[in-house]
């Protein structure tokens, strides 16, 4: 769970060590990023996909909370 804790340069750094420690041990993991400023760091990743929250999901978020959030996950998760 992050909840955009790191300029782009930093997230980028953490990313690179879970998906080298992921390519050692592949599992699966999920990224949950809220208030997503530099999404585009997992975007570009090729090992990781969107997982796309239910529109009842989303409505209850942001009931909640007024920040978004985005779900990045490995193939395993999927």
């Amino acid at each position: 769970f992050l909840f955009n804790p790191f300029g782009a340069d930093v997230l980028q750094k953490f990313l690179d060590n879970a998906l080298n420690s992921y390519a050692g041990n592949p599992r699966a993991m999920m990224f949950i990023y809220v208030n997503p400023a530099e999404a585009w760091v997992f975007e570009n990743s090729k090992i990781l996909a969107e997982k796309r929250m239910p529109a009842a999901t989303k409505a209850k978020m942001a009931l909640l909370s007024p920040y978004s959030a985005r779900i990045f996950v490995t193939p395993e998760a999927r």
